[in-house]
């Protein structure tokens, strides 16, 4: 997903089970990878972004969960953590070798689709309302 993740474990006193235990994170970080990276076109995030504004799609309960959880986080926060936030990441050139300062001009227009309320959640599905998107076309 583009993301460096470094897993540390604090406890109190170490488990016997601890390598078990974090063992299983890389695993989950990949199954999330495959049906929630907007670097797969193929995934759920793709076939979102191909039906935008048309139809829901039919997402795995996890991506729901993940989801409904972020919805809570973008309201407690007032808003500095949104899940769209892609156009206004993409103009900075996060997703290349060189990043770069966007025009201002670019920024002031990506912000109108910065906007998580244009995405209509079910139990299990998923529906984007407007031309934002999540992968990177």
């Amino acid at each position: 997903m583009g993301a460096i993740v470094t897993i540390s474990l604090y406890a109190g006193s170490v488990p016997t089970d601890w390598q078990q235990d974090v063992g299983k994170y890389p695993s989950e970080m990949e199954r999330g990878e495959r049906f929630m990276s907007s670097n797969i076109p193929e995934n759920a995030i793709g076939q979102i972004n191909r039906l935008a504004g048309r139809e829901y799609v039919s997402v795995h309960p996890d991506v729901v969960e993940i989801l409904a959880h972020a919805w809570s986080i973008i309201e407690i926060s007032s808003r500095a953590f949104d899940v769209t936030v892609w156009p206004r990441l993409r103009l900075w050139g996060f997703d290349s070798e060189n990043p770069f300062v966007p025009i201002p001009r670019e920024l002031e227009k990506a912000i109108t689709l910065v906007d998580y309320s244009s995405v209509a959640l079910t139990d299990s599905s998923i529906r984007q309302n407007s031309s934002w998107c999540w992968h990177r076309s």
